[in-house]
């Protein structure tokens, strides 16, 4: 049996292409239909009522754009700043339109900088205890006061710090540790560091990246101080627990040896990354000692920013997150169709005139009670016409904003409260109207018969079920991608950052990965013990063998990274040495009999505009 034809033509759920422009509870609806119901009831338009409409929507647009202003520049702004204050952002692939960074100096604004895929938060002076190589131009083993002139400036761009500073800083460290390790003349004199005692003075250097003394109990958490308590190498450190955390007090704890002896951008580095990092937050462990075996409990710190951060990186955040975008947008949608109603209103309704060819513009219905508009006069057309545009624009304003507003958010209550308040902003024009105009003059207009608006027969506006479900996908598409590109050029840059700035910990963070367990196991019980055999060495009028030349950079870099090229002949030349002590004489000796004065040539920021070529002897 065949099903009825109007079964079949139900399925496919076609209606007639018109749309239904009915009053609504806010003053921009008001203002559209005061100002003809008051020409019919009044004789005119100019009325009181229509003189409030128009106070009432220069209020609304005066309202909503303060508070949009505050939102945005005392929140959403203050947030941005926050961000840049403790990193730099990658471009995102693909999106990569004012990426120049790589050409410029560092600028010191940002805590943490990009190196590839990793992120280093350390502090000026400490950063360049571990790279050596771009320190000892000519790879001798020395690194000499004249080397530090020469890449002076190359290397305080590359990392806002003098290191002319931190090579007295060095010094400065060594000399103060006489009583443990024989200090070179050379040395005392600030002439030249050999590598043994850079490496000495490096570990306390390191240590002070840690920040504070309230990481003292991560540290030793960590592992970083077994080798130290394993071998017994190290006298300063010494191997007990609380030796080891006296060590770290000592120099971390304010006014201690970091405070004292680093240079300025340290302090400030300290400062500033203990009020980015927001407020600690502390946990107890318990230790066990390596060869005694005993234990005792230590307090280990974290912050409030990192562990935020670490809650949206969650899929119950991210779920919630998607639902609270997804409403919000969907609010933005309807209000967006509901002003585009408006607009093919102003487009295509019948003028006054039209309408009084039938009968007239405005018809009070008295069976019903109410008013129906037919034609609108051209004056009131063009009003409403500018202030939808200016409503419009207004719209497309507060989307923009509530979406910065929301992904803002790092915590559940943040993003509830702070949709609610963008809600109220939205809400100000139904606030306005109910609150402020008389009963009887809100039912005049809401009373009125709706009107309706016909459209070309489209095979979509015949089909409205489908229009809306395409809105409903489109809703959830955006605020997915949305998501997605704010996780990946916000959300993940800031907690891999924070993680290393706040507790020095990340797959990603260059300190962590630099100053593992494995380098401070190696560290106390290799490297320091062998220090004491090279100064020995160094003591007895010998020379150390040089170390192995490093491997060329791949490829250019940013702005600062050095990359090494052996000159392709011997270039004999002759340099004016300023030092004329004794122990300067001593040094040129030594290195006239090692090397033979085989000459370097080095490239600094190659493949850029800066890049410069410096011949050092080595």
């Amino acid at each position: 049996m065949q099903p009825p034809e109007n079964n079949q033509a139900g399925m496919d759920d076609t209606e007639e292409p018109e749309l239904e422009l009915a009053a609504t509870e806010d003053v921009y609806s008001y203002f559209m239909f005061v100002a003809p119901t008051e020409a019919k009831k009044e004789g005119t338009a100019a009325t009181m009522d229509t003189a409030i409409a128009y106070f009432l929507i220069v209020l609304n647009l005066f309202f909503q754009g303060l508070l949009l202003y505050a939102v945005f520049y005392r929140v959403v702004m203050n947030t941005s700043e926050w961000r840049a204050g403790i990193t730099q952002f990658a471009a995102t692939p693909g999106f990569a339109l004012f990426d120049d960074a790589g050409q410029q100096c560092n600028t010191g604004s940002s805590m943490c900088t990009i190196e590839g895929d990793d992120v280093t938060c350390a502090p000026p002076s400490v950063q360049l205890t571990s790279r050596w190589d771009e320190l000892d131009l000519d790879g001798d083993g020395i690194w000499t006061r004249e080397e530090v002139m020469t890449a002076r400036e190359d290397l305080k761009c590359k990392y806002v710090v003098d290191p002319l500073e931190v090579f007295d800083v060095i010094v400065q460290t060594v000399v103060a540790r006489d009583h443990i390790i024989w200090i070179h003349p050379d040395v005392r004199a600030g002439l030249m560091i050999h590598k043994p005692y850079f490496t000495y003075a490096a570990g306390d250097i390191i240590m002070c990246g840690y920040r504070n003394k309230d990481m003292c109990g991560n540290v030793l958490e960590r592992g970083f101080f077994d080798g130290a308590l394993e071998h017994n190498t190290v006298p300063r450190v010494g191997n007990t627990m609380n030796s080891a955390m006296k060590y770290c007090y000592d120099l971390l704890k304010p006014g201690g040896f970091c405070d004292t002896t680093l240079p300025s951008t340290y302090s400030v580095w300290k400062i500033v990354s203990s009020q980015e990092c927001l407020e600690p937050e502390y946990a107890k462990f318990t230790k066990v000692h390596p060869i005694t075996e005993v234990a005792k409990s230590f307090l280990q710190v974290d912050y409030d920013a990192r562990q935020a951060y670490e809650t949206t990186k969650t899929s119950l955040f991210r779920t919630f997150l998607f639902i609270v975008l997804s409403l919000w947008a969907l609010s933005m949608v309807y209000n967006f169709r509901q002003i585009s109603i408006v607009c093919v209103w102003v487009m295509i309704f019948p003028s006054s005139k039209e309408a009084a060819k039938t009968g007239e513009p405005v018809a009070y219905l008295e069976d019903e009670e109410t008013y129906e508009i037919r034609g609108i006069d051209p004056g009131h057309r063009v009003m409403v016409g500018l202030i939808t545009a200016v409503r419009m624009a207004m719209l497309f304003t507060l989307a923009g904003i509530g979406f910065c507003m929301l992904l803002k958010c790092t915590s559940y209550m943040d993003l509830i409260m702070d949709a609610v308040s963008l809600v109220f902003i939205l809400e100000i024009a139904g606030i306005l109207y109910t609150q402020t105009l008389r009963p009887q003059i809100r039912d005049q207009t809401e009373s009125l018969k709706p009107m309706v608006l016909r459209l070309s027969p489209t095979w979509l506006n015949r089909r409205p079920a489908v229009k809306d479900l395409l809105w409903l996908a489109g809703v959830f598409v955006l605020v997915i991608v949305v998501i997605w590109y704010h996780y990946v050029s916000t959300i993940n840059p800031m907690y891999k950052a924070l993680e290393c700035s706040c507790i020095g910990v990340g797959e990603n963070c260059r300190e962590a990965s630099q100053f593992s367990h494995e380098f401070w196991y190696n560290y106390w019980s290799v490297e320091t013990p062998k220090v004491f055999e090279d100064v020995s060495v160094l003591r007895g009028g010998g020379q150390l063998a040089a170390p192995a030349p490093a491997a060329p950079a791949p490829g250019p870099g940013p702005a600062g990274q050095w990359m090494w090229s052996p000159a392709a002949a011997d270039f004999h030349a002759e340099r004016r040495d300023p030092r004329s002590s004794h122990h300067g004489h001593h040094h040129r000796q030594q290195k006239q009999h090692h090397h033979k004065h085989e000459w370097h040539k080095v490239t600094v920021n190659p493949g850029t505009e800066t890049s410069s070529e410096y011949m050092v002897d080595g």
